[in-house]
């Protein structure tokens, strides 16, 4: 279970969530009537940003096994040490299925067809930080800053 914390990386989640529903109850809660948007979509919402958060520490773990066999000792690689390559990557499609799903539901409950895009959008940009920007310190750096404003 601790290696599935370290994984995850389950501090910087508490920090999204955090900001997540301080910033609903500071900018939106006034904003909207109470029939627009109910607290459980909220959080549904945040579960789904976490599932994408959660969705890219996966995968760039798993991009960085290569890395990982040349710059770290053996015993703090997650993947490939207490979590083999096939478990994580099980968990990787499964975790961003079910994001994928409350996305749907989100999308259609509210009728914004167009903001399911976001996600598979979120995935994909994930995946190629993780497969050719992280290595490239300008580019990289100006993709996580723009991921994370938006």
């Amino acid at each position: 279970m601790r290696n599935w914390l370290q994984l995850i990386r389950w501090q910087n989640l508490l920090l999204i969530i955090l900001t997540q529903i301080l910033i609903y109850y500071k900018l939106f809660s006034s904003i909207t009537s109470a029939n627009s948007i109910v607290f459980y979509d909220v959080c549904l919402f945040v579960i789904c940003t976490v599932i994408i958060a959660v969705g890219g520490f996966v995968i760039n773990d798993i991009c960085d096994i290569p890395n990982d066999f040349i710059n770290k000792s053996p015993h703090k690689w997650v993947i490939g040490n207490t979590i083999n390559i096939p478990e994580a990557t099980t968990f990787y499609y499964s975790i961003t299925l079910i994001g994928g799903i409350i996305a749907i539901y989100l999308s259609i409950k509210y009728e914004f067809y167009y903001s399911y895009l976001l996600y598979p959008i979120c995935i994909y940009l994930f995946w190629i930080y993780s497969k050719y920007l992280k290595c490239s310190s300008f580019l990289g750096n100006i993709f996580v800053s723009l991921f994370i404003s938006g």
